[in-house]
Parts: structure tokens; sequence; C-alpha cells
């Protein structure tokens, strides 16, 4: 099979999905850098908008209603980190991912910290911030990476998006075997607090990736604890069976990695 590059290969998908249903605000001062963004995110089918400071960011937020924020943090008024404050303040649950030059662990802690899902620094690669999109989303196998008839002709959804590229495949396995962990981690907390809403953002946080890791059941786990109306009660039952698969799912990633070297 031929190998193509991933914009490609998602845009090939998005043509038979739901990713154009889906709205992106990019928020930079660089015009050239949130230019790039936007193409590289429209070429996927995204609806994409853009902001160039924090002020025209909280407006656009209310008025675009994105699904996820590619938020840089030195912004000329307010930076980042106050704009993804303001609209959690707000009970705004859109995706925010921080992408920015700010590269310190403290930068890191304090855009998660304050409800960020997610945090990259530039440089980046697209297909990395494609990854990060989809998994702030919070998008289905079905929705965002590949078709049912794609899927059947591989393992796992992760192999039909590769589509034979090797190294790409590693490097979105690697990712997981890192973010896993911090999410079981993050999940346990969650309950040990008996926080149903912080509970409920983790399982949205979690499925996306988990699903294209080819994880029926466990996706399944986390769609119906992240959409179900439960108590608290009921919540950490479903919370207590996945983090049960936690050392199985790890080692599974582990196993896939091995195979590829």
């Amino acid at each position: 099979m031929k190998n193509t590059g991933l914009l490609e290969r998602a845009s090939n998908m998005a043509n038979e999905t739901d990713v154009k249903m889906h709205r992106i605000l990019v928020v930079d001062d660089e015009s050239s850098i949130s230019e790039l963004i936007s193409t590289s995110l429209r070429f996927v089918g995204f609806d994409v908008r853009t902001a160039a400071n924090g002020a025209q960011a909280l407006s656009m937020a209310e008025e675009f209603k994105p699904h996820a924020m590619v938020l840089d943090v030195m912004l000329p008024d307010l930076d980042g980190f106050e704009v993804c404050k303001m609209i959690r303040n707000e009970g705004v649950d859109t995706g925010v991912l921080f992408l920015t030059a700010k590269d310190g662990m403290e930068d890191k802690v304090k855009g998660l910290t304050l409800g960020g899902d997610d945090y990259m620094t530039k440089p980046y690669r697209s297909k990395d911030l494609y990854y990060k999109i989809v998994r702030a989303i919070g998008l289905s196998r079905d929705e965002a990476l590949t078709s049912e008839t794609e899927t059947q002709e591989y393992a796992t959804p992760l192999k039909a998006l590769a589509a034979g590229d090797l190294e790409f495949e590693r490097e979105m396995l690697e990712v997981m075997l890192k973010s896993f962990p911090e999410d079981f981690e993050k999940l346990e907390l969650a309950m040990l607090a008996k926080d149903l809403p912080a509970i409920k953002a983790v399982a949205h946080r979690m499925k996306s990736s988990v699903a294209l890791a080819g994880e029926k059941n466990l996706t399944e786990l986390l769609n119906q604890l992240e959409s179900s109306d439960y108590s608290i009660e009921q919540a950490s039952d479903y919370s207590s069976a996945i983090l049960l698969e936690r050392d199985k799912l790890i080692s599974r990633i582990e196993k896939q990695i091995e195979g590829l070297n």
C-alpha cells in the first residue's frame, strides 16, 4: 500500500466522516503561525476561525462555540492561561490545547491545572497537533479517525490511520504510553475526591485515544461514564472497572511498540 502523509489520509477520511462538523478556534498573535495551523486543519475538514489576542478569543469562544481551542500562552493582552481560566469559570467545556513556546514544566503544570486538556510546545509536528485535537474534542473512532470499512482491514484503528507508516504508528503508541498513566492517575484522584464532573472530564479526554488503540470494551465503559447521568457511587463503580484495565492496557501498548521494532 502506498504511504501517504497524515494530512492527506486525514483529508480522505474527513470526506466520509463528521470531522468537518467540528469547530476549532486558533488563538495566536503571530499571523504566520495562525495561518499555518488554520490551513492544515481546514485541509483535513475542520471548520476553523482565528483570534489574535485574549479578548478576541473570549469573544469568539462565545460566538463561534468551538469544540476545541488551540491556544497560545504569550498573547498581547490576556495570556492564554487567563483565557483558559476565564472560560472554565464560565462553565465552558471546550477542549483546550495549549500550543506555545513556553516549555517549562511549571508552565505545563499551570496550563493543565487551570483546565487545559493538553499542552504542546513549538516547534510542533502537524500529525501530533491533529492527534491531540482529536483527543481534546473526544471524537469517536468513526467520527474522526477512520471509516468502519477501512478499520476492518486492520487490527486497530491506529493501524488504519497509519496505513503502513510504521514510524508514525510507533510515535502515536509512544504518546499513548506516556499519556495513559497520567489519565488513569487523574481518574483515580477524581474518584477519591468524589468529583463527578472531573471523572466525566477524564473519560471525555481518554475515550478517543483508547478507541484509536482498538480497546472496544474500555471505550464503551468510557462512553457510558461520560454520557450517562450517574450518581457518584455508580460513576465510581464504572471508574473502578476502568482502572482494573490499567495494567493490561499499558502492557498491550508496550507489546505493540515492541512489535514495530
